[in-house]
């Protein structure tokens, strides 16, 4: 299990944290530096953010299995438990570095783009 975790799951923890990181700043640079003057400009913005969050979890996934494979890791020998528990953390790892961040944190006329940021705001009050 050592060896899985040296091999497989920290190389593609440190891809999500840091694409996730990398985006989460893209977008919010994106947002505190655009102006809107139509309410139809900032809803096509939705798309990017779509586009961001699916970069972030394909990408998470194959590195996941690109490494599993390269290193062995599909064999008959070896127990493949742990790549399907990843494959749910992986998803809850965009949720957590990714989308509740650029939910929360999204400033000016963008911050309502991302799903589920308008009850987010309501809830805690922003």
């Amino acid at each position: 299990m050592d060896k899985w975790a040296s091999e497989i799951l920290f190389p593609t923890l440190y891809l999500v944290y840091a694409l996730g990181a990398l985006l989460l700043f893209f977008w919010i640079t994106k947002a505190i530096n655009s102006s809107f003057t139509k309410a139809q400009d900032v809803l096509s913005t939705g798309g990017l953010w779509w586009i961001f969050a699916i970069v972030l979890g394909v990408v998470t996934m194959l590195a996941l299995v690109g490494l599993s494979f390269f290193n062995g890791w599909f064999d008959d020998t070896r127990n493949l438990e742990p790549f399907f528990w990843l494959l749910g953390f992986i998803i809850v790892d965009v949720l957590l570095i990714f989308w509740l961040p650029t939910a929360l944190a999204t400033p000016k006329s963008m911050r309502y783009v991302p799903p589920g940021s308008m009850l987010l705001r309501k809830i805690y009050g922003g």
